[in-house]
């Protein structure tokens, strides 16, 4: 799909920018001669018919010229998560990629994988970025096109933990692009053509389908730095942003408190949720022009609002016209409105499992039957849904699984985490249930201090005996930083994993 808009912009709009990043840029009809060429050179990997070859680029524009030439080939391709999120390996073992396309070689390289290194010099060697006056009518654009072959392998669960695997052919991409161009049309204000930003990344699904659309509807893609996702606003814009509530803090960090409000930046913040707390920091120093999307990777956008227009951190706006939800009581039954539940999504179209190319049906079989029934995905979010003028709004409230039973009671970690950032030097905190050398499930919780500040463990102590004075103390430890996902949302299976055998016994300490 994408590799066919970009022929068709290429052939309409030669000379539009379509991607840039740090000062680089290819206009679509240099793009499509860059794509056409570097097709050409693996052209032998197609006679190999590789079960599924891996993208793993830090830099962008490689990283999507690469994507555009394997689709071009009809080869299912998929994207590594970045080393820095150190989940590069569970991500291999989920994928299971034949070939790895990458730019510089790997510390460890497996024998299960087979390398192919492409460099900047020897992008440099392959293909000029110049814009071209016309196009070599010797060069094939025929398409290998298969509606129900595998086209990409993304990675899902966001919602649910961990990394898994979502096998998409060109129909279903073409289906979930449909939505998201719909979107773009409501979200775009003005005349002037906006440059597209995300921080998402494309080893996720909702990254990569986000930038498919906007690059597929011609927009110019701007890639931001990691390091510092503020520069990528520099300019007379407009532009059209979806950062993660994280992203947004970082940028946040770097303007204030000097800057003010762009009128020209358009954000979309991915998770629905937000603080009014941070809403209130975006209109003050960056944008008075703020949209909430609840989404999640496995349905897409289900839910929309302006941010002027919401009502408290938990309303999430009205439901999208594509998708069916519901609220759904512990013993299956469905609620009525109003009434909180687990929420279970639909769409048209929609994604019924977590599945691989390797081969191993049963690796997702424990995933598939707690997320998948009958055509709905359980998303773990746990909220209601509300009548307004005869329209039906999503609420969200937090987790289905930040509700915990811990030795017969029901304890929140969300409220859990929000009290403890209460005090004055916490930054962020992140509660979790494990299991203890003894068999017995016990409550921790990590926080990360506010720079230059010290952390004070009886005080937090006490935070907690407030809210829930029946349990014992809660062992309280100091982090770098929370595991996050692109949604913004506490990843507490990663917490876990990440402090096995180093929770401190005692009240801190460091982890």
């Amino acid at each position: 799909m994408p590799d066919q808009f970009l022929a068709c912009n290429a052939a309409l709009y030669p000379t539009r920018i379509a991607l840039e990043s740090q000062g680089r840029a290819f206009s679509f009809g240099a793009l499509e001669v860059a794509v056409q060429k570097l097709a050409g050179v693996l052209g032998p990997l197609k006679k190999q018919a590789p079960r599924l070859v891996a993208i793993d680029f830090e830099d962008s524009l490689y990283h999507w010229i690469v994507f555009l030439a394997l689709a071009r080939l009809s080869l299912p391709c998929c994207t590594l998560p970045p080393e820095a999120e150190g989940i590069t390996e569970e991500s291999l073992s989920a994928l299971a990629p034949d070939f790895i396309i990458t730019e510089r070689r790997k510390k460890q390289e497996t024998q299960a994988h087979e390398y192919l290194v492409l460099g900047a010099e020897w992008f440099k060697k392959v293909f000029q970025a110049q814009t071209p006056t016309s196009f070599d009518e010797n060069i094939s654009t025929d398409f290998d096109i298969s509606e129900d072959r595998p086209f990409y392998v993304g990675l899902a669960g966001a919602s649910v933990g961990g990394n898994q695997p979502v096998i998409l052919n060109r129909r279903k991409v073409r289906e979930v692009m449909s939505r998201l161009l719909w979107m773009d049309s409501v979200l775009i204000e003005g005349g002037a053509r906006p440059i597209f930003v995300s921080t998402v990344h494309p080893s996720s699904l909702t990254g990569f389908l986000s930038l498919c659309s906007a690059f597929s509807s011609g927009l110019q893609v701007r890639f931001h730095d990691p390091a510092n996702p503020a520069q990528a606003f520099v300019g007379a814009g407009p532009f059209v942003a979806i950062l993660t509530p994280a992203h947004v803090a970082i940028v946040l960090e770097s303007l204030e408190p000097l800057s003010s409000p762009h009128p020209n930046i358009t954000l979309i913040l991915g998770g629905g949720r937000a603080s009014d707390r941070l809403l209130e920091r975006c209109y003050a120093h960056f944008t008075p022009n703020v949209r909430l999307v609840y989404a999640t990777d496995e349905t897409g956008p289900i839910a929309m609002i302006t941010g002027n227009k919401r009502i408290a951190p938990e309303h999430v706006g009205p439901i999208l016209p594509w998708a069916q939800v519901k609220a759904v009581g512990e013993n299956g039954e469905i609620l009525p409105a109003g009434q909180t539940g687990e929420i279970w999504l639909k769409v048209t179209d929609g994604i019924l499992s977590y599945q691989a190319l390797n081969g191993r049906k049963d690796s997702y079989s424990g995933a598939n039957a707690r997320y998948f029934q009958n055509g709905w995905f359980l998303s773990g979010d746990r909220g209601k849904i509300i009548l307004q003028n005869g329209i039906k709004t999503l609420w969200i409230e937090g987790r289905a699984d930040d509700l915990v039973t811990l030795g017969g009671g029901k304890f929140d970690l969300a409220k859990i985490d929000l009290v403890l950032s209460e005090d004055p030097n916490v930054q962020e905190a992140g509660s979790f249930i494990y299991t203890d050398g003894d068999g017995r499930e016990r409550l921790s919780c990590a926080v990360v201090a506010k720079e230059g500040c010290e952390l004070d463990f009886k005080s937090l102590s006490m935070l907690f005996h407030g809210l829930y004075p029946g349990l014992p103390p809660l062992p309280i430890f100091r982090i770098k930083r929370l595991p996050r996902d692109s949604f913004g949302m506490v990843e507490r299976h990663l917490l876990i994993k990440n402090a096995k055998g180093r929770i401190p016994q005692n009240l801190g300490g460091e982890a």
